[in-house]
């Protein structure tokens, strides 16, 4: 009798515990939810940040994201510096100009690359070659990755900056310039280079200016913002890997998301997909196009800085090690 008395109190006290331990897990506050403002310029090479919001890997990893759109790149870092966005999404030509200016900023991730820089000529302008761009007036985007490409496409052609007249306009005014004669020629990247090409209606040729290496679409944030959230940026770098494992299961899927986040026509974004390469890394090879691109700008006079920075300073390697060490190829 006593025995089963101790049992059945037993049995009671274990539905007791029991019962009042998932009583205090329902009425438990939901884990931190941290909030970031992503400031980027939209192209498809940021695919895992639409992948990541689509799916909701970012709600997953305790994430509220929200993402705003930019003309360029130097617009989305020019906000990051400001305080107004805590993430900046660019290429890595414009955190390379912010090395040389000295900018307290770092990279966090590499999420993407991608060959989709243009120079385009009307057939109105008689530029038939290469060699028909000297003495004639070239627009590009200030600041951007285009300059430099524009650069090493001249100098691959037995020219440079100085036998053309290099003028800067918005992306969203590259087409009009050409159209109406204003310029001969503008640098552009997708969705630009269509709407340039759509405004020639006497035709067009156009060259690609990314024939050996792609640009990088990469992440920074200010370094003061980054020592503080350290446990924020790792849950961005985690649900981007997410989606980047997500993209390499379902590349239709990806494709559909792409071109709903763009209004895109199937045919554009088939022609257009394959000209990136979505995956979150950080590689050598980016600290040495950064490198390469620093010398450049400083070498063509676009900045009044005349010393080197070091890059590997102005990219932190350590969240992504955390997050997905196997990534992350730099010295």
């Amino acid at each position: 009798m006593k025995k089963s008395t101790v049992t059945i109190a037993l049995a009671l006290f274990i539905i007791v515990i029991v019962t009042g331990t998932l009583n205090i897990q329902n009425f438990m506050p939901p884990a931190q939810v941290d909030s970031i403002v992503l400031g980027h310029v939209p192209v498809e090479s940021f695919a895992l940040l639409y992948v990541a919001q689509n799916q909701g890997y970012f709600t997953q990893h305790g994430l509220n994201v929200t993402i705003i759109d930019y003309p360029t790149g130097t617009d989305a870092v020019k906000a990051l510096t400001a305080g107004s966005v805590d993430i900046a999404g660019s290429s890595e030509y414009v955190i390379a100009y912010n090395a040389v200016e000295r900018q307290n900023i770092s990279i966090i991730g590499s999420i993407g690359e991608a060959q989709i820089v243009d120079l385009i000529v009307g057939n109105h302008t008689g530029i038939t070659q290469p060699a028909d761009l000297k003495d004639k007036t070239i627009a590009v985007p200030k600041n951007t990755v285009g300059e430099f490409d524009l650069g090493l496409f001249l100098k691959r052609n037995n020219l440079s900056l100085s036998d053309i007249t290099l003028v800067y306009y918005p992306p969203g005014q590259l087409a009009n310039a050409i159209s109406n004669g204003t310029v001969d020629a503008v640098v552009a990247w997708q969705l630009y280079s269509e709407q340039v090409k759509m405004e020639l209606s006497e035709g067009y040729i156009s060259w690609p200016l990314q024939t050996t290496e792609p640009f990088f679409s990469v992440l920074s944030c200010r370094n003061d913002w980054l020592s503080s959230h350290v446990q924020t940026a790792n849950k961005l770098l985690s649900a981007l890997w997410d989606a980047e494992e997500y993209i390499q299961s379902h590349p239709a899927e990806t494709q559909q998301i792409i071109k709903a986040r763009f209004n895109y026509t199937d045919s554009y974004i088939a022609s257009v997909w394959s000209r990136n390469n979505c995956t979150l890394t950080l590689t050598a090879k980016l600290q040495t196009v950064m490198s390469d691109e620093s010398a450049w700008m400083i070498e063509n006079y676009l900045t009044t800085q005349s010393s080197m920075p070091t890059i590997s300073n102005y990219i932190n390697t350590d969240i992504l090690k955390s997050v997905k060490p196997q990534a992350v190829t730099m010295p």
